[in-house]
Formats: C-alpha cells, sequence, structure tokens
C-alpha cells in the first residue's frame, strides 16, 4: 500500500512551473486550489496526490477534455504516474545509503525503475 507523502513548497512550486511566490500568491486568491499540511511550527507541505491531481486537471483544461472524457483521462493517467513515482521512491530507497550510480549510467537505471 502506498503511504501519502508530503512535499514542501519548493518541490510544489516546481512541479507546477511557477515559482514559490507565485504558489503563495496562487494559495492566497484561491486560484492554486491546494490545501496545505503543516509540518512543523514554521513548516508546510502539500500532498503529492493534490500536487498530481492539480497537474492533470491544467493539462485537461489545456486539452479540452470534458465531463466523461476529462475524468476517464484524469484517472487513468493519476494511474500511471503513480505507479511510476511509487516506483522510483523505490528505487531511491533501495539505493540511499549505498553507492548510488551517477551519470547516463545512474540515468538509465533509473528509468529502468520507472518503467519496470
Amino acid at each position: 500500500m502506498a503511504t501519502k507523502r508530503l512535499i514542501r513548497p519548493e518541490a510544489t512550486a516546481r512541479a507546477l512551473g511557477i515559482s514559490v511566490a507565485l504558489l503563495y500568491e496562487g494559495l492566497a486568491k484561491g486560484t492554486i486550489n491546494l490545501r496545505r499540511v503543516q509540518i512543523g511550527e514554521r513548516a508546510v507541505g502539500f500532498d503529492e496526490d493534490d500536487v498530481l491531481l492539480l497537474q492533470l486537471n491544467k493539462l485537461a483544461d489545456r486539452d479540452g477534455l470534458t465531463g466523461f472524457d476529462r475524468e476517464t483521462w484524469i484517472d487513468q493517467e493519476f494511474i500511471k504516474q503513480k505507479a511510476i513515482t511509487e516506483r522510483v521512491h523505490e528505487y531511491r530507497q533501495r539505493t540511499e545509503g549505498g553507492h548510488r550510480p551517477r551519470g547516463m549510467h545512474g540515468v538509465k537505471q533509473l528509468a529502468e525503475a520507472a518503467t519496470t
């Protein structure tokens, strides 16, 4: 079973292709619909799944998907992306603390981990 992961504002902004300042501005204005999770006195994070769904909804808007087609596409893409993310996280856990391949060899191993 996959566990919920929180990602920090910097990673969230990077995933959305915006700056951290624009992320906070969008949250304040309500144009970015993500809920913050307090993880420390001054630290917040965002649910990785919520960020992925926001990305997929933006892509569905861009492509003009509506109704059943939109929901079906988002569901299918969410499942695919979650599977890839899980494999990447598993790969990173396996290589943590040990030898982590660098360069093109590391890129190849990470790509293989994401596709197997």
